[in-house]
């Protein structure tokens, strides 16, 4: 019982954290870059409560599928809309 307390009190703590660093990374002027490491801090997070909180360490296969299925789909969305900002950006800057 202490250990899930404990464990629970580390992703806790790696998850404020992890929010602190998402709002001080709002005043670093980065560029692009603020928009990849938020990202990748968001997917620190939820990787974080998908698997402690969800409890999907110790889910059967199956689950786990069902699992990453919307998170395979929102990449493709993204991947998707991703390319087509690339290619509206060289259309106009060629036409």
């Amino acid at each position: 019982m202490i250990t899930i307390i404990r464990q629970n009190a580390a992703v806790w703590i790696a998850l404020v954290t992890l929010a602190l660093l998402s709002c001080a990374l709002a005043y670093v002027p980065l560029g692009v870059g603020n928009l990849i490491a938020a990202l990748m801090i968001a997917g620190v997070k939820m990787t974080l409560i998908a698997v402690f909180f969800m409890h999907l360490r110790q889910a059967p296969p199956a689950l786990r599928l069902v699992a990453l299925a919307p998170v395979l789909f929102l990449s493709f969305l993204l991947v998707l809309s991703f390319a087509d900002v690339l290619m509206r950006l060289g259309i106009e800057r060629s036409g």
